[in-house]
């Protein structure tokens, strides 16, 4: 190799060497960023698996009244859910109005007088359904 194959040689290999210095934060960051959202995603997906819920009990009286189990896993906040009646979404107030402990019952009272079907939905997207007819 002659004295100028040798210059080109190292110049190539100092800017190489730039180039990376530049570029491995930014990549190294993005593998970050990516593996905390796999994580999350991870977390996300083990909620759903692990919830299940069930509408034991309605009853109509000046409000209808909608008692549904908690027979997963999960905590669930039971304000987080939605009460669909015969699909029209409706407003509620729920006991507990907080927390929603595996193993247990939660009521859901609404202002309907009547319904064919009842679906309530949790927080992380696991829902039951009822239906009279």
């Amino acid at each position: 190799m002659g004295f100028a194959t040798s210059v080109t040689v190292i110049i190539l290999f100092v800017a190489l060497l730039i180039i990376a210095t530049i570029n491995y934060p930014i990549l190294s960051d993005s593998y970050k960023t990516l593996r905390d959202s796999k994580e999350i995603n991870n977390k996300i997906q083990a909620d759903r698996l692990n919830t299940a819920i069930n509408i034991t009990n309605v009853s109509i009286g000046s409000t209808l009244n909608i008692t549904a189990y908690n027979k997963g896993s999960t905590v669930l906040h039971a304000d987080n859910s939605s009460v669909l009646i015969d699909g029209v979404y409706m407003t509620y107030s729920v006991v507990p109005d907080g927390l929603w402990l595996p193993g247990k019952e939660a009521v859901f009272s609404v202002n309907s007088s009547s319904y064919t079907r009842i679906k309530i939905i949790t927080g992380n997207g696991i829902s039951a359904y009822y239906s009279n007819s």
